[in-house]
């Protein structure tokens, strides 16, 4: 293989050139840190659900996960007792991609989140019990938290008093 020789290049003056300044200046958007859930809705580049790969190690989901929907939020277990839907999980850096379009809308719809000035929302929030011998993630989803964010966070509630009382009086 014959590489050629470099050319020189055409000199030019300033100048020539009239080159100004842009006017703008870089800002650098405030992050929240790595999130631990995150819903992708965009009309051109998908529907996704992003889960962090801590969050599927400690529900022990190695290859797919089973999606449940609460009053407090969204629960994912690696398999909930009986039988569920398997969303597969495919890897992507140090997250774990869910791509099904039809989930985001249901859960979209459930919540009513907003997607019209954004395309993504992230949630922080996660609490982690037991469900007879399953471990749970359950991410709080409160759609008044993310009306008026650009990345929101799971709302405040005491998820893990209102999941005991849920648990326990499912039990009964």
């Amino acid at each position: 293989m014959i590489i050629p020789k470099p050319q020189a290049l055409p000199s030019l003056t300033l100048d020539k050139l009239a080159l100004e300044p842009v006017h703008s200046t870089h800002t650098s958007k405030a992050g929240g840190g790595a999130s631990p859930f995150t819903m992708v809705s965009t009309p051109l580049n998908g529907k996704r659900l992003t889960f962090s790969d801590e969050l599927c190690a400690k529900i022990g989901a190695d290859t797919s996960v089973q999606v449940q929907i609460s009053p407090l939020g969204l629960a994912v277990a690696a398999a909930f007792p009986g039988k569920h839907a398997d969303f597969t999980l495919r890897q992507s850096g140090t997250k774990r991609i869910v791509y099904c379009a039809s989930l985001v809308d249901e859960i979209t719809a459930r919540f009513q989140l907003d997607y019209s000035t954004r395309s993504s929302i992230s949630f922080f929030d996660v609490e982690y019990f037991d469900l007879d011998g399953i471990t749970v993630a359950l991410i709080p989803i409160d759609q008044k938290a993310h009306e008026n964010a650009t990345t929101a966070t799971a709302s405040d509630v005491d998820v893990e008093a209102t999941v005991d009382a849920d648990v326990d009086s499912s039990i009964s």
